[in-house]
């Protein structure tokens, strides 16, 4: 049987457009509520926060913190990594976030 894509909410359909369409790009909650102010789409913080955590589940988002910085930062992956723009990989190395710019991924 063929497995089915995940079910997806007006609000999670919202971020995640919003998410694909800015590749690269590094967001906060925070963020992410005012970007949808400004476009008059109603998204509660909480919402934004729980739909997040989904697509982290899915691998279609990464999750970090930079040192000195208290909200968590969030980056559009997609299924994989493929980005032919500039960005960013995060890998924790001992409790530590390091963070190295790269164009082309293996």
């Amino acid at each position: 049987m063929a497995e089915r894509a995940p079910y997806r909410t007006r609000q999670q359909l919202a971020i995640l457009r919003h998410l694909q369409s800015t590749p690269g790009e590094h967001h906060t909650v925070a963020s992410l509520k005012s970007f949808f102010d400004t476009q008059s789409v109603s998204i509660g913080t909480a919402t934004i926060y729980r739909q997040m955590e989904k697509l982290i589940e899915e691998g279609l988002v990464r999750k970090y913190t930079l040192e000195g910085e208290e909200s968590a930062c969030y980056e559009y992956v997609g299924t994989s990594c493929s980005q032919a723009v500039p960005h960013f990989h995060h890998y924790p190395d001992i409790g530590v976030t390091r963070i190295t710019a790269s164009t082309t991924c293996t």
